[in-house]
């Protein structure tokens, strides 16, 4: 157990990395001496303190035979042995699998009484219930999972559970949320959590994007990607990436990063289910003219459109419904978006066979819009 106990002050320490080269060991050590025990929290260690901490195939595959290893190493209905059933729902969630299982093994791990379990287990939950239908309830759950943090006198539990709760606020605009980020960086660094330090620098970031202090934004996003990278986050590439072309984007210089993001829409860090970098390699590689970005090329395909409207959904680039208006062009039904001026930003037609989407066209360039105004197609008749 000496080696389990040293890997668990690697992870509070938020060195994500770390615990797990220290808990993969731990864990090693532990089938070879029989230890069930130790077997089975190395191999809740291993997984890391967020969902689908590793991603690449092979890693997947070691990692899901020593959880099925630990599972049958514990008895079953023991505490130790829900935690596990609780981690694997929720890493089955990031391939497809459903919410409900997780929401199942947390209830029978709270049923436990056990403060820290139940806060880890609630965490997990947290994490695969991300969607906009959940926001307010995920705020409870959040709060829930400070409280019984330090009911167990668990640092790293309740840094999870604020970290939780900042993100939170500010998905439903809470007045609030900058309050609750600016606790959260100042108790990560004086915990001196790496990972949880890393998170709210990122939301710092984001912060000053949404200012307009796209240059301060820029500084602090790379600075947050190198203490990413120290802790062993696998999202921190991913995170700067989808900050850097956002800003790319509002600065009118896409063109910059088409490649990053194309390279990063293939990386094997990305779950099977992040369809984010798909987005914006759609938008990216556009019709912008170098001044806005937009899909140069059709989107084909069910699978890719709908992976383009989700990643831009998740990154909160859909424009608000009174800007979009339904019109018919080419004899392809479409829309138009206008901006807060009244001015068109985009013009969008849909190709539909079958009474399916097969294919979306796209154009942003400002040079080809200028000329085109709303009134133009309700002369027509062809908006509603």
């Amino acid at each position: 157990m000496a080696l389990v106990d040293a890997a668990e002050a690697s992870r509070q320490a938020g060195l994500l990395a770390e615990s797990r080269a220290a808990f993969t060991e731990a864990a090693a050590v532990a089938a070879e001496e029989e230890d069930g025990q130790a077997l089975a929290l190395a191999a809740l260690g291993v997984g890391g303190i967020w969902v689908y901490e590793q991603r690449d195939f092979l890693q997947r595959a070691a990692l899901e035979a020593l959880w099925r290893r630990a599972r049958m190493s514990v008895p079953e209905g023991s505490l130790i042995a829900a935690r596990l059933d609780v981690r694997t729902a929720a890493e089955a969630v990031y391939e497809g699998g459903p919410v409900a299982a997780v929401e199942r093994a947390v209830e029978i791990v709270i049923a436990f009484g056990d403060d820290a379990a139940s806060a880890e287990a609630l965490s997990l939950l947290h994490h695969v219930q991300l969607g906009p239908s959940r926001a307010r309830s995920r705020l409870g759950m959040a709060e829930e999972i400070v409280r019984l943090a330090a009911s167990a006198d668990n640092p790293l539990l309740g840094l999870m559970g604020l970290c939780w709760r900042t993100v939170d606020l500010f998905l439903v605009g809470d007045p609030h949320a900058e309050q609750s980020h600016q606790e959260l960086r100042e108790r990560s660094e004086a915990a001196g959590c790496e990972a949880i330090a890393f998170v709210a620098d990122v939301v710092t970031a984001t912060c000053l994007a949404r200012r307009g202090r796209l240059a301060d934004a820029e500084v602090t996003a790379a600075s947050a990607l190198e203490r990413g990278k120290a802790a062993g986050d696998p999202d921190a590439p991913a995170y700067f990436g989808a900050m850097l072309a956002a800003l790319r984007w509002w600065q009118g210089r896409a063109a910059e990063i088409i490649d990053l993001v194309r390279a990063a829409s293939a990386s094997p860090r990305l779950g099977p289910n992040d369809h984010v970098y798909v987005a914006a390699d759609a938008v990216l590689y556009s019709d912008g003219g170098g001044k806005r970005a937009a899909a140069r090329v059709p989107i084909h395909g069910r699978d890719r459109i709908a992976s383009f409207f989700e990643g831009l959904a998740r990154a909160g680039n859909l424009p608000p419904p009174e800007a979009v208006h339904r019109i018919r062009l080419g004899g392809l039904p479409g829309i138009v978006v206008v901006d807060q001026n009244g001015a068109i930003d985009t013009i969008m037609t849909a190709d539909i066979r079958d009474g399916r989407i097969a294919t979306i066209y796209a154009v942003r360039n400002p040079d080809k819009l200028a000329h085109v105004s709303l009134s133009a197609f309700r002369k027509e008749g062809g908006t509603h």
